[in-house]
């Protein structure tokens, strides 16, 4: 029997080998040569066939040289891009709309006038009721309406506009632009002398410039050399 090791030839029966000593009796199991990797394949029970092996991977393929210059045809010329159109000339530009006036939304028969709006009255200021009036000798009368009423001679270049203008009733011209002034409070009613040139006097009395000095029905009043008598009006 040959020894599965180093395949020297021993007698039949021999326990161990004369050459090289292994163990006859016992040799080691036998392994199955394993083949070497040629590409995976899953093994599976349907299609597993160790006789049949897989296709080898196709080669690539080498890229072609490059040719040298000044041999083989030449380069394509690059494509020429076409020429470009001309652009069309831009209309001109469209005039603004004319706005049309508005027309009115009632249609009228033809013949028949269009009637107008009627325009706004201006507000009529009301004057508060007179409290009192100066009575001259010829019956002229000027109301007396608010809480200071100036009494002298109007002149508009220095903007004086008095309440009782006695502008018309001055001949010798002795009244004061500012000469005087009545008003009334919660209580009473008062005369003053503003300074005036020819002075103010009540019932005969000279008026000291700056103090007031009651006011009653009847009482005579004379600026300068016009004179007037005081009455009161009853409100209402």
């Amino acid at each position: 029997m040959n020894c599965y090791k180093c395949k020297h030839p021993n007698l039949h029966g021999s326990n161990f080998c004369e050459k090289c000593g292994a163990d006859l009796k016992s040799p080691p199991p036998k392994v199955a040569p394993v083949r070497p990797y040629s590409g995976y394949s899953s093994p599976g029970p349907a299609n597993y066939n160790p006789s049949v092996r897989p296709s080898p991977a196709p080669k690539p393929t080498p890229a072609p040289k490059p040719t040298p210059a000044g041999r083989g045809t030449p380069p394509s010329p690059p494509p020429q891009q076409p020429p470009a159109r001309p652009e069309p000339p831009s209309p001109p530009p469209r005039p603004a709309p004319q706005s049309s006036p508005r027309r009115s939304p009632v249609i009228s028969e033809p013949g028949t006038p269009t009637r107008k709006a009627p325009e706004p009255q201006p507000r009529v200021r009301r004057e508060p009721l007179p409290f009192g009036k100066l009575v001259g000798a010829q019956g002229n009368e000027f109301p007396l309406r608010y809480d200071e009423n100036l009494i002298g001679r109007a002149s508009p270049s220095e903007g004086i506009t008095p309440q009782v203008d006695l502008s018309a009733s001055d001949t010798s011209g002795t009244v004061s632009r500012r000469h005087a002034r009545v008003g009334k409070d919660d209580s009473s009613i008062y005369i003053e002398d503003l300074g005036s040139s020819n002075g103010t006097r009540l019932n005969g009395q000279p008026l000291r410039e700056g103090m007031q000095s009651p006011l009653d029905d009847g009482d005579q009043v004379v600026f300068g050399d016009v004179v007037f008598t005081f009455r009161k009006v009853a409100p209402g």
